[in-house]
Order: C-alpha cells, then structure tokens, then sequence
C-alpha cells in the first residue's frame, strides 16, 4: 500500500492503479495515460436526476453532471426555511447512488417577530425645580432641558 505522496514522478504505465490511504477513506486510482492528469471517479456511480419537484424549493447541480461526487443545490422558495433556519443546502453524490444528508423539506418561515418599542428612561426631577423653574424640554435620558425662572 504506498501512501498519497508515495507517487513516482513520472506517473507510470497506463491502467497501473494505486490505492491510497487517507484514514478511513480508501481511493484507488487508475491512470489513463502516461503522463496524463489523475482522476478519482466511481465509474456508472450516478445519483437520482432530475429530483421529483418540490412544492417549496428547487435543486439545481453545481457538477456538471449526476456522477459519483457530484454536487446539488437545493434552495428553498422565498419565504420558506431548512429545519436549520437556513434556506439552501448542498448535498453530495454519494458512491451509494445516493444524495449525502436528509432529504430536504422546506417549511413556511415563521414570521419575523415585530420589535416592541422600549421606553425610553427618564430622569425623575426634584419638587423645587418644577415648582420654581418652567422646564422646556424632555426628561428623558441623552436629551436636554430648558429652565427658566418663573414669574413671582
């Protein structure tokens, strides 16, 4: 078994294979030409497409094709969320012929809460000032006050 940065320079004769160890990940590879670029696929591994439509979302691929490792997008619809609170997922052609994760069910989002308006604190005044002062102005914290010496 040689490890992934055990190649030879030079990749070797065409269908030599190796198998490579990546953990728990095994992945053999087979090289099509001499010298030519190294491909991991799962030949005829295809996923399900196109999807069976959905009321309230829309797949789309990211790959170009439904083959083994190929990627899926599925967006909910304005309006509609995941049981994650988002509204897109990617899925994973997976070597099962099966797309990675749950099947995706997008639900109405619940509506946004309206925010309550906070009342605004506000600074008590003494007696004195409002029996001796005419106050213009607010009370309320981060304003500012007028006074004026009543008349008498």
């Amino acid at each position: 078994m040689r490890r992934a940065g055990s190649l030879p320079p030079t990749y070797g004769l065409r269908g030599q294979t190796w198998r490579m160890d990546f953990g728990l990940l095994f992945l053999s590879l087979s090289l099509a030409a001499a010298a030519g670029p190294l491909h991991a696929a799962a030949a005829g591994r295809t996923c399900p497409w196109p999807l069976a439509p959905e009321a309230h979302s829309v797949s789309r691929l990211l790959s170009p094709t439904h083959s083994f490792s190929a990627l899926l997008e599925v967006r909910c619809n304005p309006g509609y969320t995941l049981p994650s609170a988002l509204d897109v997922t990617i899925r994973r052609c997976q070597g099962d012929r099966q797309w990675s994760g749950d099947e995706p069910i997008c639900t109405e989002a619940p509506p946004l809460a309206t925010p309550v308006a906070t009342p605004v604190p506000t600074c008590p005044l003494p007696d004195e000032v409002l029996s001796k002062f005419s106050v213009q102005g607010s009370a309320a914290v981060g304003t500012s006050i007028h006074y004026s010496c009543l008349s008498g």
